[in-house]
């Protein structure tokens, strides 16, 4: 596969001395993204990848890239947690019915043990002709013609401060797939420190697509490291090292416990077993544009797949 030549062999022509200073990039053709903007050819050294889980942003397409430097490996000692070397980017490309809303970058470009000196983050909103994509520190609303949003520089943290190595949907679990890039793709390519192997959301197949969308779209947030921790003392993370459902920290801290802030008297629980209806959980992940909405951001329109998926899972829960 070219890409992974490129990254194991020739290397990446666009990866700075990690000793200076982020550049300014004010448009996204400045971001090593494409070798030519204008006719949407990419540069050969990035790898396409999937997640096995992907992070809902109300229908929109989305594509992933990322850039690993040369002679660099992924540390990923810590299986569930992996930490990536200085000159890593991400890519995020938005899109809506063929029309391109944004891009998103992160790229680790420091190694000071301040993490937010040493991750750059931002999205590029795309042009309406679509030549090129501006940097929108402070976000912006309903772009090009659509009702997506973009966030704000200071917004990209609140989600992944939550990950200690801050890359959300490259993982362990998020790459134990069958197909594309995934744990053992990176192991032949030996672009990790430690062969990960590949761990198997635990449950049947409701169990695991339930798991599988609260990981993917809560637990950044709602985890020990995330911004929602201090007020709700809830896990909504897959560890990678649970054998059941029930070993897992999204069954102990939702299945039958109170909820802190009920906004209606059915929502007394979290989960309550066999009734979706009656789970505060399942009746925030629904709600849009109001206090009890579930992502409290970027988005306006709810997951209907996940939460199909959530509430078969709760309905297979014993009374």
């Amino acid at each position: 596969m070219r890409c992974a030549i490129a990254i194991l062999i020739v290397g990446l022509a666009a990866c700075r001395d990690p000793s200076t200073k982020p550049r300014v990039r004010e448009r996204l053709s400045q971001a090593g993204l494409y070798r030519d903007i204008a006719a949407k050819t990419l540069m050969d050294d990035l790898v396409a990848y999937e997640p096995a889980y992907p992070l809902w942003a109300d229908g929109a397409t989305k594509r992933r890239w990322m850039r690993l430097p040369s002679g660099t490996r992924i540390d990923t000692s810590d299986a569930e947690h992996w930490r990536f070397p200085v000159g890593t980017q991400f890519f995020k490309e938005f899109s809506l019915d063929g029309v391109l809303l944004e891009t998103r970058v992160i790229e680790r470009v420091a190694d000071t043990g301040n993490d937010q000196a040493d991750y750059w983050m931002g999205a590029f909103v795309w042009r309406p002709d679509g030549s090129d994509a501006i940097l929108a520190p402070d976000g912006a609303t309903d772009v090009n013609g659509t009702a997506h949003d973009v966030p704000s520089q200071a917004r990209c943290w609140s989600c992944h401060m939550g990950e200690p190595g801050h890359i959300l949907g490259f993982s362990r679990l998020q790459l134990s797939k069958d197909d594309g890039v995934n744990v053992d793709w990176l192991a032949d390519r030996r672009v990790v420190t430690v062969p990960s192997g590949r761990y198997a959301v635990p449950g049947d197949g409701a169990a695991r697509n339930a798991l599988g969308t609260l990981h993917a779209n809560c637990g950044h947030c709602h985890s020990p490291n995330g911004v929602a921790w201090p007020d709700t003392q809830i896990i909504l993370r897959l560890t990678g090292t649970e054998r059941t459902v029930a070993e897992t920290e999204i069954y102990r801290t939702t299945v039958g416990v109170l909820a802190q802030l009920p906004t209606h008297p059915a929502h007394a629980l979290r989960i309550l077993p066999g009734s979706p209806e009656n789970s505060a959980l399942f009746h925030r992940m629904g709600r849009r544009g109001d206090r009890d909405q579930m992502p409290p951001i970027a988005t306006e329109i709810p997951d209907e797949r996940g939460l199909a998926w959530v509430a078969a899972w709760i309905r297979s829960l014993p009374r």
